[in-house]
């Protein structure tokens, strides 16, 4: 997470949300998962409702900011994982 916080990009995307949020990791490790093996998922969820469009579209941009720096680092492939929710 540290290194995720030292990108400049991502930090300042962060700072000018004005609400706090956080990200979550869900593995494919739960009985009751409706991930297949291999495939883990990542969630944001925000303190507040979203009072706008701009908000909405905060998000989404830091979220393709932080999928980005996962396949950078490894963690994550581009490939579409081809879950429907």
């Amino acid at each position: 997470m540290r290194s995720l916080l030292a990108q400049e990009r991502v930090r300042k995307m962060i700072d000018d949300l004005p609400f706090d949020l956080d990200f979550e990791l869900k593995d494919d490790k739960g009985w009751l998962d409706p991930l297949p093996y291999g495939v883990d998922m990542l969630s944001l969820t925000t303190s507040s409702k979203l009072q706008n469009l701009e908000e909405l579209r905060q998000l989404y941009e830091l979220f393709g900011a932080v999928l980005d720096w996962l396949v950078t680092r490894g963690v994550a492939r581009p490939a579409d994982p081809r879950v429907n929710l």
